[in-house]
């Protein structure tokens, strides 16, 4: 349990450092949705299949955390397209959205893996279409969604389908407006490293390309 305050202390202070840092300076209104949300997400953080959160509150829900989510990511979908000057990439965006959202209300993990696919495509075109500095990163991300996050759904996906796992229907998106305290090590070990990355590393890029005004395509 004490692991996981301490891994919640983290990302809060890195949300209140990011939103200090992108109100207080020149940013744009993309980087700043992005950060935002992040922001909201990792203070209250959540488990969205599991309708599991750090703190028993709406803020928490799932359905409150993935209409943040889809904004935020629309948006970062946006300031990457600036950058890279490859329109795809909003648009296989846009498409993940969709995917996520399926995922959430039916707790279907194979929704998530073809969502991860997605991203993984996106961080594919951003590493061939922009310069050293982020085609480096985007190929780190591009490992890790290839090696950890897209098998992590999957072996999910498997184990639910190997459990006979009943899957909701699309007209329980009421189901996401709840969620049950649980602030075990294990309930969150998985979630840890993904959300680390996700607002910490995603936050930095976001404001990254805000700074250099989306001029970061190969020359």
């Amino acid at each position: 349990m004490e692991e996981v305050y301490i891994w919640w202390f983290i990302l809060c202070i890195n949300a209140l450092y990011t939103l200090f840092i992108v109100y207080s300076q020149t940013y744009d209104i993309y980087s700043r949705i992005f950060v935002s949300a992040c922001a909201i997400r990792a203070i209250w953080p959540r488990k969205y299949i599991e309708r599991i959160c750090l703190f028993p509150t709406y803020i928490s829900y799932p359905f409150v955390g993935r209409v943040l989510a889809t904004i935020a990511e629309i948006a970062f979908a946006y300031q990457l397209t600036l950058a890279t000057k490859q329109p795809l990439i909003f648009y296989l965006g846009i498409i993940a959205q969709y995917f996520c959202w399926a995922g959430v209300i039916t707790r279907h993990y194979q929704y998530h893996v073809y969502e991860e696919i997605l991203w993984l495509m996106i961080g594919t075109i951003c590493a061939v279409s922009s310069n050293i500095t982020v085609a480096i990163f985007a190929f780190v991300y591009c490992l890790f969604m290839y090696f950890v996050d897209i098998p992590m759904y999957q072996e999910r996906h498997v184990k639910d389908a190997v459990s006979n796992k009943s899957y909701l229907s699309w007209t329980h998106i009421k189901d996401t407006m709840q969620c049950k305290f649980d602030n075990s090590y294990n309930v969150w070990k998985p979630e840890m490293l993904w959300m680390l990355g996700y607002f910490i590393v995603g936050t930095r890029i976001s404001m990254y390309l805000s700074k250099k005004k989306y001029k970061i395509s190969k020359m």
